[in-house]
């Protein structure tokens, strides 16, 4: 009887095992089904507006950012020429040579007049003087109808709202809530930017205001939506499969930091170009990196501390420029990349840019 019963409770124990296993492995693969269709439903809900930006040929590589950064140096650097170079006094020219250069000036080898009296009920009559005699040459009157089909086209669609085909009269059709393109060659990083009246808006929110896991790219909602302010934050989720935020990460690699310095935050009022300053790890909590409301106090040598404290990494050229601004008075505007990381618990990585270097 005893053996019997310790035969049961073995095959009991046996098919509660392997009920576990099905279960767990049931469960694995659900949760590796359901993690893929975030990854997919992150990249399905951005597919639209990417191929909007491929459509209008924006630029996204590293050459065409680098152009356009050394164009932006170049009208700096003459700006702040004409600005330290004098401007020559200009002399004005006496009065009265005006009339002389008038008085010895040439006729002129033909003249037209037109007469109001001629053109007012006959037609239009024009004479025309060559110095020697007076040809006039009458065109038949216009009839009363085609003077009223005369009058100009433009009056007749002036009050139509031309359709805005620009990328963010496209991308605004999509969410009003838009305001910016960021992306980061050398990255997967190629999305719209979004910002909502909390910075619990977009956080499991897609860009048509769907229930996303993966989220959008977000701007604090502290910020200003034109990017004015000195330090402008933005948010993203570290996913795998490079989605979203998580090559933000890719930053901590020394040699990556080095030779990925440039990025592109397009703008309703066009390109702007970012250039690394720093990659740093902060906790969630650092009151100075994770509130941009902190940094509007800070002079330039304060922002210049700022950008480098805690910096795993500092771009040279981004710092130089980043001087040239500071010492020139200018007000920089920086805008920070954030994302988890997983050094420590609630640790962030944040990539600190220079727009406009």
């Amino acid at each position: 009887m005893g053996r019997k019963l310790l035969h049961l409770l073995n095959g009991l124990i046996t098919c509660a095992v392997v009920a576990a296993l099905v279960l767990a492995g049931a469960y694995a693969g659900y949760a590796l089904w359901d993690n893929q269709q975030v990854y997919n439903a992150a990249e399905t809900s951005l597919s639209e507006m990417k191929e909007i930006r491929a459509a209008l040929g924006m630029p996204s590589t590293v050459s065409a950012l680098t152009e356009l950064l050394e164009e932006n140096r170049v009208a700096r650097k003459a700006k702040a020429e004409a600005t330290a170079t004098p401007i020559p006094e200009m002399t004005a020219a006496p009065a009265k040579s005006a009339p002389a250069a008038a008085d010895t000036a040439p006729a002129p080898a033909a003249e037209t007049t037109v007469s109001a009296a001629e053109t007012a009920n006959n037609g239009t009559t024009t004479t025309v003087s060559d110095g020697t005699k007076e040809t006039a040459v009458t065109s038949a009157p216009e009839p009363e109808a085609s003077s009223e089909t005369a009058a100009p086209a433009p009056t007749a669609t002036a009050t139509e709202e031309p359709a805005d085909d620009s990328l963010f009269g496209q991308l605004k059709a999509i969410n009003e809530d838009i305001t910016a393109w960021i992306t980061m060659p050398g990255t997967a990083i190629d999305y719209p930017v979004l910002q909502g009246n909390t910075n619990y808006s977009y956080i499991n929110t897609d860009v048509y205001g769907n229930f996303a896991l993966a989220g959008s790219i977000f701007l604090d909602s502290r910020n200003k939506e034109d990017y004015t302010d000195i330090y402008s934050l933005l948010y993203g989720h570290n996913m795998a499969q490079h989605k979203m935020f998580s090559d933000v990460n890719l930053y901590k690699e020394e040699n990556f930091f080095n030779e990925n310095t440039l990025g592109m935050l397009l703008m309703p009022d066009g390109c702007h170009i970012l250039e690394s300053l720093s990659i740093i790890v902060v906790p969630a909590s650092d009151s100075g990196m994770m509130n941009p409301e902190n940094w509007n106090h800070l002079d330039g040598e304060g922002i210049y501390s700022q950008v480098q404290e805690n910096a795993l990494f500092t771009c040279e050229k981004g710092l130089e420029a980043l001087r040239g601004l500071v010492d020139a008075g200018e007000t920089p505007r920086l805008v920070a990349l954030s994302t988890c990381s997983d050094e420590f618990t609630d640790a962030r990585t944040i990539l600190l840019t220079l727009m406009d270097p």
